[in-house]
């Protein structure tokens, strides 16, 4: 079936019809009015403390919620702070979060913590370099029921440049990979199905690959934007976390508006 043609200017309930979609504003207003997103966290200048006067880059000790959540991303310590760079962003006009070369450099969600024993996803909106070695779009605390979203190789290595995204209790994990064209704006998709334990993943709106493992656990609460082997060539320019199956039709409408953005606003190849 061949998706409707999207205005990306003015969304209507006929092509999404999702009650929390308005008919003027477009996906703005959906992504910040829909319950199914938990927070919209995005590298905009207002959006991140300390303050940056136009067309500045600086340190991000903040990065605020777009939903109004009063969920936010942080990092007091000013060596771990990453970077907002004005004009990181798709086509040098949009800003963009950089998290450096030092592995640490993060932001850690404060304000609340997400929802276990139901369906998450997390959809980011990034550009790399390349991946050889693990680089973190977002994760959780790294042990027993955790959540990993990331950058790095398969194959043992002779397969880089790829999305993953796992699960894990520890002994047993779902875990599920696919690639990515380095240097251009990527839209990746993830899920995790709690019923059936399984991990779901998409790039740049593409087919769904999935891994399923009855051991598999989600248990950790909290959440980590970067760190890993990030370098000063990738960047992040928006991340979602939510509570729904996207992979399911009734989720259809959510799926469209992501894509709709990563094309428009990220210039993602959906």
């Amino acid at each position: 079936m061949t998706d409707p043609v999207i205005d990306y200017k003015r969304i209507g309930a006929a092509q999404f019809p999702s009650p929390y979609l308005r008919p003027v504003g477009g996906y703005n207003a959906f992504l910040a009015a829909d319950p199914r997103f938990a927070a919209w966290f995005s590298a905009k200048r207002g959006r991140v403390a300390p303050a940056l006067a136009a067309k500045t880059s600086g340190p991000v000790a903040t990065l605020s919620c777009r939903k109004g959540s009063g969920l936010t991303m942080i990092e007091p310590l000013t060596n771990p702070q990453p970077q907002f760079v004005w004009n990181g962003g798709p086509r040098g006009t949009r800003g963009a979060i950089q998290f450096g070369t030092s592995g640490s450099k993060k932001l850690t969600l404060s304000g609340g913590a997400l929802a276990v024993g139901v369906d998450r996803f997390m959809a980011c909106i990034f550009k790399s370099a390349g991946a050889t070695s693990t680089k973190y779009l977002a994760r959780s605390t790294v042990g027993v029921g955790d959540m990993l979203f990331n950058l790095g190789a398969a194959g043992g290595g002779s397969q880089p440049n790829q999305v993953f995204f796992r699960v894990s209790s520890g002994g047993s994990q779902a875990i599920i990979n696919l690639p990515f064209t380095p240097g251009e704006w990527c839209l990746a998709e993830a899920c995790w199905v709690e019923d059936t334990k399984t991990v779901w993943l998409s790039v740049n709106g593409g087919a769904w690959a999935s891994n399923t493992n009855a051991g598999a656990v989600l248990t950790q609460t909290d959440l980590v934007m970067g760190a890993g082997l990030l370098t000063t060539t990738d960047y992040i320019m928006e991340l979602w976390p939510g509570y729904a199956n996207l992979t399911d039709p009734a989720n259809a409408d959510a799926r469209k508006v992501l894509k709709a953005y990563a094309k428009d606003m990220a210039g993602a190849s959906v």
